[in-house]
């Protein structure tokens, strides 16, 4: 779920997912290389190296990239477009379901259907 991350030689990288389990790991093979993940609350996943000759951690990569990576971000029938202001926007035939939180950028109640569907339960 990482595109941008590449396959290194100096670490190797499992991703695990059944019923039992979601998990990621990761094995340094040059010892000389230090590197930690961060999860925050919020979210963001975060991976540090460190940096002997700053005595520093220096962030590698962190995920989500851009908002539009944010799970959920425009909620039912909603597309996120981060070439579009604002950025949420409604799958043909659907529109905004709380048009005020809408136009202040918060998408995330989703959209609705524009006609209701005719069906008949015959």
């Amino acid at each position: 779920g990482i595109p941008e991350v590449q396959q290194l030689d100096y670490m190797l990288y499992n991703f695990t997912e059944n019923t039992e389990e979601v998990a990621y790991t990761f094995l340094m093979t040059n010892h000389t290389i230090y590197s930690r993940i961060t999860l925050s609350s919020g979210g963001s996943l975060d991976r540090f190296t460190w940096i002997p000759t700053s005595y520093s951690w220096n962030l590698f990569w962190t995920s989500p990239k851009d908002e539009c990576d944010v799970y959920k971000l425009c909620g039912p029938y909603g597309y996120c477009d981060t070439n579009t202001s604002p950025m949420c926007n409604c799958i043909k035939g659907f529109d905004p379901k709380n048009q005020q939180q809408w136009s202040l950028g918060n998408g995330a109640a989703g959209c609705v259907r524009k006609t209701p569907l005719s069906c008949r339960g015959d």
